[in-house]
């Protein structure tokens, strides 16, 4: 059976960090062998949430860590990436701790096995179908805009730029190609 790794970048997020933990649930953990929330130099409550959620909820394998400096949602996934292949995960799924996305729309291709068949499958909120919560009309278009931007560019349909879940197979991982990538936003 391989082992899956929950990967929750934060920066403060106290506000929306509580539930997306919650949604850590049984049928997760069927899946889930370990949860760690890196918390990129937060200068609020968010880490003191999570030690509060883990210390209330000791059945879920919750680590948090902590970047040495604000090292950017790029350098924390290099972090989690990094983890999962000194750990010997098979795969990484990463869920962003500000409540973008929701871990059990990940459910059917975790029951299937469907997510076994690629390097990695990518979360698209902006695909017609999926449900976008707590997101402006303004922030919806300029997402629209700049995904439009680079279809053309690319030549093909690009419904998602960054979205907050997505899963990836580690053994892509394993040459660290990702690290010359920017630490900023702009790593995915």
């Amino acid at each position: 059976m391989e082992k899956i790794l929950l990967f929750i970048p934060g920066y403060n997020c106290e506000k929306q960090i509580t539930r997306v933990l919650s949604q850590i649930d049984e049928l997760i953990l069927k899946y889930v062998n370990e949860v760690i929330m890196v918390n990129n130099i937060s200068t609020d409550n968010t880490e003191q949430k999570v030690l509060e959620f883990a210390k209330q909820h000791p059945n879920i394998p919750l680590k948090l860590l902590r970047n040495n400096e604000n090292y950017g949602l790029g350098g924390s996934h290099k972090t989690a990436f990094n983890y999962a292949i000194e750990n010997k995960f098979d795969y990484v799924i990463v869920l962003h701790g500000d409540d973008q996305g929701n871990i059990q729309d990940l459910l059917p291709i975790l029951e299937d096995g469907s997510y076994k068949k690629y390097d990695c499958c990518l979360g698209a909120r902006f695909k017609k179908g999926s449900k976008l919560q707590g997101y402006s009309k303004f922030r919806t278009f300029g997402n629209i805009v700049y995904n439009t931007l680079f279809s053309i560019v690319v030549r093909k349909k690009i419904y998602d730029l960054g979205s907050g879940l997505n899963i990836y197979n580690t053994n892509i991982l394993k040459n660290e190609f990702y690290i010359k990538f920017p630490d900023k936003l702009t790593f995915n």
